[in-house]
Parts: structure tokens; sequence; C-alpha cells
């Protein structure tokens, strides 16, 4: 996802945790190709 790539990290987490309450396994599959552990991701 390179249009994230220069978000600040908790940009990133909200983006995640937003996708994953709509779909989690694409939620999950963000913060993996984002190196984010899903443990970071408030759920």
């Amino acid at each position: 996802m390179r249009a994230m790539g220069d978000a600040p990290k908790n940009i990133k987490i909200r983006h995640i945790a937003h996708c994953y309450k709509a779909d989690p396994a694409y939620g999950e599959g963000l913060a993996k190709i984002l190196n984010i552990p899903m443990s970071e991701i408030p759920q």
C-alpha cells in the first residue's frame, strides 16, 4: 500500500482498525503489508 508509506504510524493504525471493523481479513492483510502487528491495532 504505497499511498500510506509516508503516513505517520498512528494514522496507519487507525486506518487498519477501521478496515478491520469492516472486513477482518482485509484489516489483517493490511497490517501484514504495513508490518504492524495486530496486537497494536485496537479492536
